[in-house]
């Protein structure tokens, strides 16, 4: 009787490891030992590092928008395990930490122009900005500072009109 028990036992914390539950919570949610558990599960090959709702999250919004910049020493220290888990990149530009995907490096430097410079861009501001970022095409950081400055220049002539 007392084998089938441990049996059972064994099965339940062998399928919780696998579903990701620690070995420590499996231990306190079956009652069994940590040891005993350890034993159990030492063939099974487990991930070495869970993400965490706050690395999944900001992963995400780094996948959706090109771009993510850090609020904080939190967020700060989860992109650089985001950088060594996921590939993305961090850049320190315009006074912040911005975390960036690898291969989208344009978008996030056209994402953050949208997000934090919404007037008064200059071709050497955007010039450093796209060195940061490793953006290399002249080309397409002048097309950046055309679309930035006409779309400036249309706002001060909405401005201007009196209806």
């Amino acid at each position: 009787m007392m084998k089938i028990k441990n049996a059972a036992l064994r099965q339940e914390a062998r399928n919780l490891i696998l579903r990701g539950v620690s070995r420590k919570e499996a231990s306190s949610r079956l009652s069994v030992n940590y040891r005993t558990i350890s034993l159990w599960t030492e063939d099974l090959a487990l991930p070495r590092h869970r993400d965490t709702g706050k690395q999944i999250e900001i992963f995400e919004k780094i996948k959706a928008d090109g771009f993510y910049i850090a609020k904080g020493t939190d967020d700060l220290n989860t992109l650089r395990i985001l950088r060594h888990r996921k590939g993305i990149k961090i850049v320190h530009a315009a006074d912040a930490h911005i975390g960036i995907l690898s291969g989208r490096e344009f978008d996030a430097l056209k994402g953050l122009l949208d997000y934090r410079y919404k007037h008064g861009l200059t071709k050497q501001r955007l010039e450093e900005l796209g060195r940061a970022f490793g953006v290399k095409e002249k080309d397409k950081l002048k097309g950046l500072l055309v679309e930035k400055q006409s779309k400036t220049s249309d706002s001060y002539n909405k401005s201007d009109q009196v209806d």
